[in-house]
């Protein structure tokens, strides 16, 4: 998971999948933002918010620990992801042991612990190194450390982008930031690039598969054809026609860059940014204190994004300066 977890927080000397950068460093100012109160002294440090929420949808994008959607994994039970469970000696890692908490943080791929920051979900770092010691989020109502404190210093899903902090980062009473350069191009981008533009290509799927192996191995996932069969998958094979490979790409790279700046630009040019975005944003019930209502999914936002927004508009004073300028559709 820490692996995982610095491919991009990791310094730039030492990152070997780091390919393009900032310049400015990214710490103070930022990584705040995406991290939890996980301490007694931290739930009165006012300086860090941690307000950054990753919606229930984005974090059911990530795969099963066989390497599928949620919902097309035989073993995995989607329909009752939201019922309650306790974690036991073998979710240690990934889940505080007696915590209870949904199903769905259950048995999910490494990028999911990687890179989501959820109630119950364990916090290696923040000053403590050791795995049987780790911290670990606790988010439920007003009265826990990460729970909502007033209207301005609160998380409003529950779930937070720990994949954007450093694990060296402390906050405690006070901050200790451990910076580094936020990633603009790194090399799993560019290996699940070169797969969506051999699918488009129409190749077939034999040429595009080992492109997103390599990415998908690096996660501690099994490869797409293993993943994919008959014995795991409630769609075996999807891999084997364009559409199909499509959506595993798709997928693939939402996983895999999630957070880092890359899924709206990809949703615009895929065409899809309209059906991500006409339903509700959901969190969990935030100021509830006991699992069964806390959680209970609810609506926080509904975005609107109609066809005309996948281009901009040219200003008016450039339409007037040179009248060989046409105006994008719809506006």
């Amino acid at each position: 998971v820490l692996t995982l977890q610095t491919a991009i927080t990791e310094k730039w000397e030492l990152n070997t999948e780091l390919i393009w950068a900032l310049n400015p460093v990214f710490g103070f100012g930022q990584q705040e933002y995406g991290m939890p109160r996980l301490t007694v002294k931290s739930s009165t440090n006012l300086i860090a918010q941690g307000t950054l929420a990753v919606p229930i949808a984005q974090q059911e994008l990530f795969y099963t620990n066989k390497g599928l959607p949620i919902n097309e994994d035989k073993n995995w039970d989607y329909a009752k992801r939201y019922e309650l469970k306790t974690a036991g000696d073998q979710d240690r890692f990934y889940i505080h042991k007696g915590y209870e908490t949904v199903n769905a943080h259950f048995n999910r791929e490494p990028r999911f612990y990687s890179s989501v920051a959820f109630d119950g979900g364990v916090w290696y770092g923040n000053g403590v190194l050791t795995p049987e010691n780790a911290l670990y989020v606790q988010a439920r109502g007003v009265e826990s450390y990460a729970g909502p404190k007033d209207l301005i210093y609160l998380n409003v899903s529950g779930y937070w982008p720990k994949k954007l902090v450093n694990y060296l980062t402390v906050y405690d009473e006070r901050m200790t930031w451990e910076p580094y350069h936020f990633p603009l191009m790194r090399l799993a981008g560019l290996y699940l690039l070169y797969a969506e533009v051999l699918n488009e290509q129409g190749k077939n799927y034999t040429e595009v598969i080992p492109y997103i192996d390599k990415v998908r191995v690096r996660a501690g996932l099994p490869g797409v054809t293993d993943s994919w069969s008959v014995a795991n998958s409630t769609r075996p094979g999807k891999y084997d026609n364009q559409q199909g490979l499509r959506e595993i790409i798709h997928q693939e790279r939402r996983i895999e860059l999630a957070f880092e700046g890359q899924a709206g630009w990809d949703l615009r040019r895929w065409k899809e940014m309209a059906n991500v975005m006409s339903r509700p944003l959901q969190g969990w019930n935030i100021y509830e204190g006991q699992a069964l209502n806390y959680y209970r999914p609810r609506n926080l936002v509904t975005p609107v994004f109609n066809v005309r927004n996948y281009l901009w508009p040219i200003r008016s004073i450039n339409l007037t300066i040179n009248d060989n300028l046409v105006q994008n559709p719809l506006w």
